[in-house]
């Protein structure tokens, strides 16, 4: 990967720590090959990390609302038959 800077074959905190101390001064944390650290370097860090199996954890409302909107069209369809 393009982010992982300490070249471990994994994007980590580790390759983020280069990343800040290269931020502005070097091309120790460049992931997109124009020669410098710098917040589109971050981005592809962040995107790859996220690539990485970190997955988005839904809310607890989701699972409310879901059941109220399964049970209200249950209710619905009984009504009609």
């Amino acid at each position: 990967p393009d982010a992982d800077f300490n070249d471990d074959t994994f994007v980590d905190s580790l390759d983020l720590g280069i990343w800040k101390g290269a931020f502005g001064q070097t091309a120790l944390g460049d992931a997109d090959g124009d020669l410098d650290s710098d917040g589109e370097d971050f981005l592809i860090w962040q995107r790859q990390l996220a690539g990485a199996g970190i997955s988005a954890v839904p809310e607890p409302i989701t699972l409310y609302l879901a059941s109220v909107a399964l049970l209200a069209g249950w209710a619905k369809r009984r009504r009609m038959i």
